[in-house]
């Protein structure tokens, strides 16, 4: 496994910043007046919330996200990985 590291480190390093702008971007085409739907997120423990937090703190510093002032949002997962930590997964 250490071989395969090595071999191809540069997929290992540590993100850093968007992904470069593409010819084609993701746009949501919304239909006039329509409402958005009211669903309920997954509800969070305080210490689950606080690492939510943490991580999209993190996430903003590096600029791996970008703030948004969209009147929706996206559920959010946390799922525990190997060595105790958590994995944030968000549900687009």
């Amino acid at each position: 496994m250490e071989e395969l590291q090595l071999q191809f480190s540069d997929l290992f390093e540590n993100v850093e910043g968007l992904p470069p702008q593409r010819p084609v971007e993701h746009e949501m085409q919304l239909v006039g007046e329509s409402p958005f739907p009211n669903l309920g997120m997954y509800r969070h423990s305080v210490q689950e919330s606080e690492e939510i937090k943490r991580q999209v703190k993190e996430h903003l510093e590096q600029g791996v996200l970008k703030p948004s002032c969209s009147p929706c949002g996206s559920p959010v997962l946390l799922v525990p990985k190997k060595d105790g930590s958590w994995c944030m997964c968000i549900d687009f």
